[in-house]
């Protein structure tokens, strides 16, 4: 799995005669799989799964939170652009990592269903 987060800035014009009215930031981000992690997505229907936290937010997803549809793995393979100020894009992308790397454990250990180990104690 690999993670592609771009952070860019767009000017911003407007009013009557298109002054410059400062600049707007993005972050955009997707994730590229392996077959293998596609087939898991697939065949465990995680697409679904929520991999991070309410945007802007250190407080996860509970019953008086609904989730985001950005905050879905489904997102993360077809990319998201968000824009907004500098504090929340920071926070979105520390969210987006670990988020990411938390989906990345995830599909580890489903990987490990379906078979025997053997423990030498």
């Amino acid at each position: 799995m690999k993670l592609f987060i771009k952070k860019g800035q767009n000017e911003q014009k407007g009013g009557l005669l298109g002054g410059n009215k400062g600049m707007s930031l993005y972050l955009s981000w997707r994730i590229d799989l392996t077959p293998e992690e596609k087939a898991f997505i697939e065949k465990y229907h995680e697409e679904i799964y929520l991999y991070g936290f309410t945007r802007g937010s250190t407080k996860g997803h509970d019953a008086t939170t609904p989730p985001n549809s950005k905050d879905m793995v489904n997102n993360l393979i077809k990319g998201y652009t968000e824009s907004g100020d500098i504090v929340t894009l920071r926070n979105d992308e520390k969210t987006i990592n670990e988020g990411c790397c938390a989906f990345k454990h995830r599909l580890s250990e489903i990987a490990t269903f379906g078979g025997e180990e053997v423990f030498d104690i």
